[in-house]
């Protein structure tokens, strides 16, 4: 596998006319965590993109972080995902080194970012397999939304909400997350930890023993060491649930397979999961027989998918002992690795299994 990246040396050369006093952290976290693509003078976002070789065929894997995270949440699974196909992180905006870049606009959108960031990447025809966890997945599954049906391979969304029908809903949603972000506004760096430990983490989506998982104490820091609390308000007030668009019609008829994973002690999200079910063909829990095929092992849990029904392109999975962190608490990176080949393939209709799947290099 062969990583493309830029040296810190050439960052501090290109960067020094342009950057201001807090650049130099960015440019810091750039030595300290390479490779990543810097790129000055466009709209791209900082990411990681890593190529295996794949063939012009087959599509590369997009992995998206949730709020107040980064890049390197996802980067156990992009290091072992890239034995499948070219993979690529992505900072999204307000978040990790791209909350750093001079040419982001704060303005912009986290989908038009992204998806400005693709298709500079990935141009066109190459196919895209989306996987986002929590915001990344919102973002995730409007980027499918948006992209013209060859170009989407499939869908892997980790606890996130296809949006609110409910106007009074939408209005409500908003007006909390702007309050919580005038909250995070006023945060000094020591409350902002304070904070993530005495509030942000205990609330009941997380489950109950977040906070005692062994690599909770990392996790932590990646959140207090990366953008500001400043940078992460902004973007909860751009990307709020209460100004995403539904995309609960275009899960009605997806042009491309979709998994949609929730931890079963995250009620809100196994809701989710419930109503896409009912609309789906069933919904598999760990101990169930509800999937004939082992298709997506995470830890010692395996899932599946069943055998294509006609139409049926979204499946749906919650996953036992877990909360909204899967991330953290769920997947084993090389399981799923191994058997994401076969979640894709699973999910696609039999006429669509072809031109859908992965091929494993071992």
């Amino acid at each position: 596998m062969r990583s493309l990246g830029v040296s810190f040396r050439a960052c501090v050369l290109e960067g020094a006319s342009v950057f201001k006093l807090k650049r130099v952290r960015f440019l810091l976290r750039c030595l300290v965590f390479p490779p990543v693509h810097v790129h000055l003078t466009s709209d791209m976002l900082a990411h990681t993109h890593a190529r295996c070789g794949a063939s012009d065929s087959e599509a590369a894997i997009v992995l998206l972080h949730g709020f107040l995270g980064d890049r390197r949440d996802v980067e156990p699974l992009r290091q072992k995902l890239g034995a499948l196909a070219d993979c690529i992180s992505l900072d999204l905006p307000g978040h990790g080194d791209s909350a750093w870049m001079p040419t982001i606009d704060a303005g912009t959108s986290a989908v038009d970012a992204a998806l400005a960031t693709l298709e500079a990447l990935c141009p066109p025809p190459a196919r895209l397999l989306l996987v986002g966890y929590s915001m990344g997945g919102r973002v995730a599954l409007q980027l499918a939304a948006r992209l013209p049906p060859p170009r989407l391979a499939g869908l892997v969304i980790l606890s996130g909400s296809p949006g609110l029908d409910d106007g009074a809903l939408r209005e409500a949603r908003l007006s909390r997350d702007v309050a919580l972000a005038a909250r995070l506004r006023a945060m000094t760096p020591p409350h902002f930890d304070e904070w993530l430990r005495r509030e942000w983490y205990r609330a009941a989506l997380w489950g109950g023993r977040l906070q005692e998982h062994p690599s909770f104490e990392r996790m932590l820091l990646r959140r207090t060491d990366g953008a500001q609390p400043r940078d992460r308000a902004a973007s909860l007030e751009r990307e709020s649930v209460g100004r995403q668009p539904s995309c609960w019609p275009w899960l009605e008829a997806p042009p491309a397979p979709v998994l949609y994973v929730a931890g079963e002690e995250d009620e809100a999200y196994c809701k989710v999961a419930t109503r896409l079910a009912e609309h789906s063909g069933g919904l598999a829990r760990g101990g169930e027989q509800a999937w004939r095929r082992p298709a997506l092992t995470i830890g010692s849990t395996s899932l599946g998918v069943a055998e294509p029904v006609e139409r049926r392109l979204v499946r749906v999975a919650v996953l036992p002992a877990a909360g909204h962190a899967l991330l953290l608490e769920a997947p084993h990176p090389t399981s799923f690795a191994n058997r994401l080949d076969r979640a894709n393939r699973g999910l696609a209709n039999r006429s669509d299994r072809e031109a859908v799947g992965l091929r494993a290099r071992r």
